[in-house]
């Protein structure tokens, strides 16, 4: 087993992005994909909640994204990233009704190693080109061309094209 992990590791940060197996409409490709996050300790939303162009530079690495994440063209996932909910519902029985409606990655967003991106109630947003430092803990929308670093993470500075 440890032998086909390392394979598929290895394969997978050799690719330039997984666009090809993700957007295919082939249920083999399909299942493929699903087979290849779950060796990597991975969990990732519904293909049609994936944009163009997803860049994975370290692999899918221990990468968990809720169901209800949104991924917008062009944004890149460094391993080890978290993007869920914040609140107990469906973990303790007796949680209230939860409020949360999910998270959007705009286009461009980084998302550093081990960065966790963690929602409460509503919709948590990640603005365009906006880089989430690692090991970063945000738990509130940014505005766009941001860079937030920190636990719980706070804005450093607005993007500049040099940036």
């Amino acid at each position: 087993m440890d032998f086909i992990r390392k394979n598929i590791d290895f394969n997978i940060r050799r690719m330039k992005n997984l666009d090809k197996l993700i957007h295919s409409n082939s249920k083999l490709s399909s299942l493929l994909f699903r087979m290849i996050c779950s060796f990597q300790n991975s969990e990732l939303p519904n293909r049609k909640n994936i944009g163009k162009n997803i860049k994975f530079p370290h692999g899918l690495k221990n990468i968990v994204m809720h169901e209800k994440t949104r991924i917008e063209d062009n944004v890149t996932v460094f391993h080890e990233v978290t993007c869920g909910r914040g609140d107990m519902y469906g973990i303790v029985p007796d949680a209230p009704p939860s409020k949360f409606e999910g998270i959007v990655l705009k286009e461009g967003a980084v998302l550093c190693a081990g960065a966790k991106v963690i929602c409460n109630r509503g919709l948590l947003t990640v603005g365009r080109n906006t880089i989430v430092g690692a090991n970063a803990v945000l738990t509130r929308s940014t505005g766009d061309n941001e860079i937030w670093a920190g636990k719980p993470a706070r804005l450093i500075k607005k993007r500049n094209h040099e940036d």
